[in-house]
């Protein structure tokens, strides 16, 4: 049973997505933060499970990362609907993964394997989630995307957050021009 738990944990991310997504449109702000804040929670524990009782699982390597990117993906599509964000935020997140995918699906062709996150990797996720939430609360505190204190602390972290982003993708880049190096030699 703990083997199949981390799985579990990551189906359940994934069919919570929608239910996240329409109460964030019909602005149940401090519920949509509360099952995003779940859901990233989840995120750690099934990861934690999983390498501590060696049931890390090829299926668990492609859903969590799925999971982690369709449910920020919604908040972004969904708060760049509403007006909340300037699509040049969701612009920035969906180029990233993109390109990250499309990256990763190359280095499998070549490698056979699939890569664990870098460190880096998951602090470009942590940081989009920190300023995803505080947009979100920012909105249920009645201020608007940069302005308001909780709007203004909102915007700070998600400038903050495009940087780590954009440097976490130059991070990956190199590290994969690295392992092209080290094929070649």
């Amino acid at each position: 049973m703990i083997a199949a738990l981390p799985n579990i944990l990551t189906v359940l991310r994934l069919l919570v997505i929608p239910f996240f997504g329409i109460l964030l449109y019909d602005e149940s702000f401090l519920v949509a933060a509360i099952i995003y804040t779940a859901a990233m929670a989840t995120d750690t524990i099934d990861g934690e499970i999983a390498r501590r009782n060696d049931a890390v699982s090829s299926f668990g390597k492609i859903a969590d990362p799925a999971a982690d990117k369709l449910i920020a993906a919604t908040a972004f599509v969904v708060l760049t609907v509403m007006g909340v964000l300037h699509p040049a935020f969701a612009v920035v997140f969906f180029a990233k993964e993109v390109l990250m995918v499309v990256g990763a699906f190359i280095f499998f062709k070549q490698a056979k394997s699939l890569q664990m996150a870098e460190w880096f990797g998951k602090l470009a996720a942590i940081s989009f989630f920190v300023a995803i939430v505080l947009t979100i609360f920012a909105r249920y505190m009645g201020d608007d995307f940069g302005g308001g204190p909780f709007g203004v602390t909102a915007m700070v972290a998600m400038f903050g957050a495009v940087a780590i982003n954009v440097m976490a993708f130059a991070l990956y880049v190199r590290h994969f021009i690295k392992a092209e190096r080290r094929k070649a030699d």
